[in-house]
């Protein structure tokens, strides 16, 4: 499939002809709520912004242990237009074939900002696609930069769902049946508790569902941390029915971005749209920005058709669904927010961040004590090298332990005399659910 990297003017003026500069900022401040979204955009790829990057990784296993790898990125990757790959040479090293990094240098990294005409035209003709924020921030938000993880200033969230192609395009046929088996599964899921209330588009690629952001007001970040427990039951499921060439990924965080309506994709010559059918059933030019036309996603009235599911009588039932999965996936459930750690430092300290790797492993152990203390985790003290969170329900524990595996059997058993034997001398320490609820 042929790119537009070479055309970026092509962008702006579809960005006119649809009227998405207008679009795009009152999407970003719904009349339905008092808050605004932030937005970034994708930079146009250009080889010449990409450096061959080699340095050493330090990156901290479950121990505290400091890898001292060397990460680079591979020539071949940059040749192929791969532009945020990067690997590290210790095999043992979990940044060894994790994409970690989307860009890759001051000029290529996706910014956030405040959306307006204004940016829109500044940044169309630099970049390929939009965003938009999940989360909605209070206007009196300063600046983007740190203090969109802030919870204070976050006053809602649309939780999303994304499902992935992991090889090809949205063209592919065989694509295509495999996503719209894994949309009838997850829709039929949603279903049961908000069947009025969720919205879908393609991301360009892929496919993006959006839970109403009036049914996310409150404990935000909870509630983004269940969502993605839920999605991860939602994955297993996709597993168990074959579906191979599609993934479901858990993404709901503080600054996760989701495409906006009419937005081209950053590699193929595709965009995004909503879909309101089985996606068999929708030509394959439909998906292809050069026959994208807004006019095709209006009513009569010229109201647009999409984002416009919502009914906040469901708000019970969907906070009701998230906990009861919750308690099924005990190895996600409320730690599954995936924070970036270096703009919660800055947010913590108020200052600009540069630190060794010994003060990194610092920072990083109060942060999560930090993550604890929102969700409502207790300390458990002991003298065993490494870190104990533990939450307490009616009829079972669980227990977070950062240690070694030798240290971890001995705080568990620590913690079964302390803690589970004095108040439930009765409960089983042997049984299956109370090992998978040990993280």
């Amino acid at each position: 499939m042929k790119t537009i990297f070479d055309s970026p003017l092509k962008i702006l003026e579809h960005v006119k002809k649809n009227n998405l500069d207008i679009i795009w900022s009152s999407y970003s401040t719904p009349k339905s709520i008092d808050a605004i979204r932030l937005n970034a955009y994708t930079p146009i790829y250009n080889e010449n912004r990409v450096k061959y990057l080699t340095k050493k990784c330090s990156r901290n296993d479950k121990n505290g242990i400091i890898c001292e790898g060397i990460l680079e990125i591979p020539k071949d990757d940059v040749e192929k237009g791969i532009i945020h790959t990067l690997k590290c040479s210790n095999t043992k090293c979990r940044k060894y074939k994790t994409i970690i990094y989307r860009w890759l240098s001051s000029t290529n990294k996706c910014k956030l900002h405040f959306n307006s005409p204004e940016k829109v035209d500044e940044y169309a003709p630099q970049g390929r696609a939009f965003y938009g924020t999940l989360t909605l921030h209070d206007k009196n938000i300063i600046q983007p930069k740190s203090q969109y993880v802030n919870e204070k200033l976050i006053k809602a969230c649309s939780l999303g769902i994304d499902i992935d192609i992991i090889s090809g395009t949205i063209l592919d046929l065989t694509n295509r049946e495999e996503l719209q088996k894994t949309i009838e599964l997850v829709t039929e899921e949603l279903n049961t508790f908000i069947p009025n209330s969720y919205n879908i588009q393609t991301s360009g690629n892929g496919i993006q569902i959006f839970i109403h952001h009036n049914l996310c007001k409150i404990n935000v970040f909870e509630t983004m941390a269940k969502m993605n427990a839920l999605i991860i039951h939602l994955d297993s499921l996709r597993k168990e029915k074959g579906i191979t060439k599609i993934k479901i990924d858990p993404l709901n965080t503080p600054g996760r971005l989701f495409k906006l309506i009419g937005s081209p994709h950053q590699k193929y010559d595709l965009v995004c749209i909503p879909i309101n059918e089985n996606l068999m059933k929708i030509e394959s030019n439909e998906f292809k920005l050069e026959n994208f036309d807004i006019n095709k996603y209006r009513d009569e009235n010229g109201k647009l058709l999409f984002y416009n599911k919502c009914n906040i009588n469901e708000t019970k039932s969907l906070y009701e669904i998230l906990e009861n999965n919750t308690l099924k996936h005990p190895g996600y459930g409320d730690r599954a927010l995936r924070y970036r750690f270096k703009d919660i430092v800055e947010l913590t300290t108020h200052q600009k961040q540069e630190f060794t790797p010994e003060e990194e492993l610092e920072y990083q152990k109060q942060i999560d004590e930090e993550i604890d203390r929102i969700f409502g985790w207790n300390k458990f003290e002991t003298k065993i090298p490494g870190r104990v969170h533990y939450k307490e329900y009616k009829d079972n524990f669980r227990i977070q332990i950062y240690a070694n595996d030798i240290d971890k059997e001995k705080i568990i058993k620590e913690f079964n005399e302390k803690i589970i034997i004095p108040k439930k001398p009765n409960f089983n320490l042997e049984s299956e659910f109370y090992k998978k609820m040990v993280i």
